[in-house]
């Protein structure tokens, strides 16, 4: 019994034995020696499918403080155009000692970026997507609608609401470039500044009065800019909308801004023509990989994510009831040919697994997709996580499956080992990657099972 408990330790510990999984090619699974101190069962080579899939309803868009606006035609993932809906409240009482009149009023918008660290290394991501070389034309419209509270109404990507169709104020930047530029600020119309005033003079703080008058602004890209499209962040001290007064004989600035208790959405549309995935327009539809020379697209905010399946796991469970899972690793390698680094034309800064039946994302009862938890990576990083980090050093995604894949086959399953790929933050950003299937044969997407199984008696 004690030589049988050894080499069954044994077994565990050199196991090494790993299926790297192809999309739609048979993946061969090697046989160890019939000598060998493992274990290992033989099993029937299986396919994995990779599919880009399309489900734009449902991605909540509002409360993320980024107001995303811009028009990029992307030769891989089409055409997308963002524009967004936002409040602005002041934040001080002013007690006019006289009529006020308007100098000036100024819109400034903060570029958004966050810090992303992989390997021990830091990098800023700028929210910015397109080509920075292209001119960048933005209009603001005043709302003529309100935006609804929070107890009210849930906005998403594809929510639009009114606004006054004669623009107050056009940018005039010819490029823009974040990480140099770092503020946009665009000059609106006086009279826009006299109505706020107008309202000041009898504002005593109550902000749901004020935002009644003044409900917000709309920004949009002007019809003639398809170069790029950027976020802005607007909880920031530099984004503001400033109106510069006089009163009597002092000039002074009415400062209005975004706080918590403001609400903001974004307007995301996209069109596919003249791309390889032209084909996907209703939700639940796909397209395979090999009809996409062969690639995967996943894009933020949009509905485009990728699709993982193994159609015969079933078959390797049943012919291994009681395999010991040691380790489970995905590995999506983005293609380096459509990165740009720093901009958002490279990979999300996060992608997330989601539980799928069928083409459609598993919702929760808040209508929040249902996650595949992190695992960790080999130091436990982000261990609990609904996400897992881009590494920028390698340019891919690493993905540990090993937990999951073991619960998963010690159930008894009686739906297919699957899940959809997509980018953890959304509506706040178009964030792309495009990942090759395994025709590619250094940058291929690889699913690796290393397993044993127990010494019978």
């Amino acid at each position: 019994m004690i030589k049988k408990l050894l080499l069954w330790l044994v077994n565990i510990c050199l196991s090494a034995f790993f299926i790297s999984c192809e999309n739609n090619d048979s993946a061969s699974v090697g046989l160890k020696p019939e000598n060998s101190l493992l274990n290992t069962q033989i099993i029937d080579t299986f396919d994995i499918n990779l599919q880009t899939v399309f489900e734009q309803e449902k991605i909540i868009s509002e409360g993320t403080g980024i107001l995303l606006a811009g028009t990029f035609d992307d030769p891989l993932v089409g055409k997308s155009t963002a524009s967004s809906y936002f409040q602005l409240v002041p934040q001080a009482d002013i007690d006019f000692e006289s009529a006020p009149t308007c100098n000036s009023v100024t819109l400034h918008l903060n570029v958004s970026s966050i810090n992303t660290t992989s390997d021990g290394i830091t990098e800023k991501i700028y929210n910015f997507y397109g080509d920075s070389s292209q001119v960048l034309s933005f209009e603001i419209h005043e709302l003529t609608e309100d935006i609804k509270t929070a107890s009210e109404k849930t906005y998403h990507t594809t929510d639009q609401i009114s606004f006054d169709e004669t623009p107050l104020g056009v940018s005039t930047a010819n490029t823009f470039f974040p990480g140099t530029d770092t503020v946009l600020s665009i000059t609106l119309d006086k009279a826009y500044g006299e109505k706020i005033l107008a309202k000041m003079q009898n504002y005593s703080g109550d902000k749901i009065d004020f935002l009644n008058s003044i409900k917000g602004l709309h920004i949009k890209p002007s019809n003639t800019d398809f170069g790029s499209t950027i976020g802005f962040q607007a909880a920031n001290d530099f984004t503001e909308l400033v109106v510069n007064y006089t009163v009597g004989t002092d000039t002074l600035d009415l400062r209005l801004k975004y706080t918590d208790d403001e609400r903001s959405f974004n307007n995301i549309a996209i069109d596919f023509s003249n791309t390889s995935i032209n084909s996907l327009s209703n939700t639940g539809d796909t397209i395979n990989s090999q009809k996409t020379a062969n690639q995967m697209f996943l894009q933020a905010s949009t509905g485009l994510r990728t699709k993982f399946s193994i159609p015969k796991f079933d078959q390797f469970i049943s012919e291994n009831r009681n395999v010991l899972i040691n380790k489970v690793v995905l590995e999506l390698q983005a293609d380096p040919t459509t990165i740009s680094g720093g901009f958002t034309d490279a990979p999300p800064a996060s992608i997330a697994l989601m539980k799928t039946k069928g083409n459609l994302l598993v919702r929760t009862s808040s209508d929040l997709p249902e996650y595949i938890v992190n695992e960790g990576n080999d130091d436990l990083t982000n261990s609990g996580d609904s996400y897992y980090n881009f590494n920028t050093t390698r340019n891919k995604y690493v993905v540990n499956l090993t937990l999951y894949t073991q619960e998963f086959i010690n159930k008894t399953p009686t739906e297919p080992y699957e899940f959809i790929i997509g980018s953890y933050l959304e509506g706040d950003n178009i964030n792309r990657a495009i990942f090759n299937n395994t025709e590619n044969t250094g940058l291929k997407t690889t699913f690796k099972i290393y397993y044993t199984t127990p010494v019978q008696e």
